[in-house]
């Protein structure tokens, strides 16, 4: 039948009369509201809540007889109150729902933290307090460290210093240095004048020995050859001076020839040891003033025990004679007087020269020879040179052509303190012209 209604499943009420003046034709609506709220044990759980609502839906809308033009009967009024109540109660517990939620959810984020979270709390203060002791006693050790360190090496100055002057280091004072070498000096250039100055008698017959590659050649500047000097009349002995003072400064100081048959072991002990900046001036090393103090205190040491086990008066006879025989190979065609003298003051000058060396040897200062330069052009220098006696002072920016002999320097004290510190003793004597 068209009018027929489908009836609802068990437990429904009564269906409501149809009346012919309306055309409305409805389900009967049934309303079951079920709301189950239930609470987790665990406040982290939350509020779990179950909202339940169980209708039939009607086969038609509830409008639909005003659509019609037909009017609601006092039962379907009723059904239809019925169904805006509930609905209303559906909501207002809905929201009540969900008020209560938010407020659990609240209550949960507020509460106050755990036991266990007041331990790690605890446990992370305790830790952070550590690190920073430890860090701090570091810190404290590092200064402890350093001021150990720099006490340490205060202590090692002093203990070098006790120990050079409990071993009683020769003491050798500048005035006496300047001494002994200008007295050298004056018995090289009274030599010289003595035998090579004024005219030739005959055409010298030179010969291009090893000592004159060594020492003659290197002389002069590479403007000027050795031979215009030495042919000249006035300029010889400047010359002789030259050679002379090259050749001690390479085969007597610094090789301990005063030691006797042991001067070469100690030369190539010294050798080994020596500073690299000493042996290889060429070389790109460093300057080290503690290392080069340390060297000097050792050899000093070292020459005081060769002189209490040894004689060493003169050094060896023997190898003075070879050298004075290599010596005058390379000058005696240049002589302009000769004499029976000539060779003893040759030998003179050798011992002289020995003399000096063994006293430089025997101070922990370290006493240098230097040479203006190797450069093809010398400039003149009047703080660290002085002219040859006779010569007018030099213009501006005038060349050296001849050094005759060197400057004496001394870095270091006799106590074997202040290597830093350089001090030019005597300059260099040269000429420029």
């Amino acid at each position: 039948m068209a009018d027929s209604i489908d009836q609802p499943s068990h437990g429904a009420p009564p269906v409501p009369p149809k009346h012919t003046s309306s055309i409305l034709s409805r389900d009967v609506v049934n309303f079951n509201v079920q709301v189950s709220m239930s609470r987790s044990s665990s406040p982290e759980k939350g509020v779990k809540s179950q909202l339940v609502t169980t209708y039939p839906v009607p086969d038609h809308k509830l409008g639909e007889s005003a659509d019609s033009g037909g009017l609601l009967d006092a039962s379907s009024q009723d059904w239809h109150l019925r169904f805006i109540n509930a609905k209303k109660s559906w909501e207002l517990c809905e929201e009540e729902l969900r008020s209560k939620i938010d407020e659990l959810k609240a209550g949960n984020d507020n509460r106050p933290p755990s036991e266990a979270y007041h331990e790690l709390q605890s446990k992370l203060e305790v830790e952070r307090r550590l690190r920073e002791k430890a860090e701090d006693d570091l810190r404290q050790r590092s200064i402890e460290v350093e001021e150990t360190r720099k006490r340490w090496k205060q202590a090692a100055r002093e203990l070098d210093k006790c120990r050079s002057q409990s071993q009683g280091f020769y003491q050798v004072t500048d005035h006496y240095l300047i001494e002994l070498t200008t007295q050298l000096r004056y018995n090289i250039r009274s030599f010289a004048i003595q035998y090579f100055g004024g005219e030739l008698r005959k055409k010298p017959n030179c010969k291009r020995t090893d000592y004159w590659k060594l020492f003659m050649e290197s002389t002069t500047s590479k403007t000027i050859a050795p031979e215009t000097y030495l042919l000249s009349k006035i300029k010889c002995p400047s010359i002789i001076q030259a050679f002379l003072w090259r050749f001690l400064v390479s085969k007597i100081f610094d090789n301990f020839r005063w030691a006797g048959d042991a001067s070469l072991s100690f030369w190539e002990l010294c050798r080994f040891l020596r500073p690299k900046w000493q042996v290889d001036r060429s070389s790109d090393h460093s300057r080290n003033p503690e290392t080069e103090r340390k060297f000097q205190v050792w050899s000093a040491t070292t020459t005081a025990l060769l002189f209490d086990s040894m004689d060493t008066e003169g050094g060896s006879e023997e190898y003075k004679d070879f050298l004075v025989s290599n010596i005058r190979e390379t000058i005696d065609p240049y002589l302009r007087s000769r004499d029976s003298d000539y060779p003893q003051e040759l030998l003179r000058i050798l011992d002289n020269a020995i003399a000096l060396d063994k006293e430089i040897s025997r101070q922990v200062a370290r006493v240098e020879w230097v040479f203006p330069g190797t450069k093809e052009k010398i400039m003149y220098i009047s703080a660290s040179m002085e002219l040859e006696r006779g010569e007018k002072s030099p213009k501006p920016d005038q060349e050296v052509l001849l050094t005759i002999s060197p400057g004496l320097q001394k870095r270091g004290k006799s106590t074997g303190e202040d290597f830093k510190a350089e001090n030019l003793l005597v300059p260099a004597e040269v000429s420029w012209y």
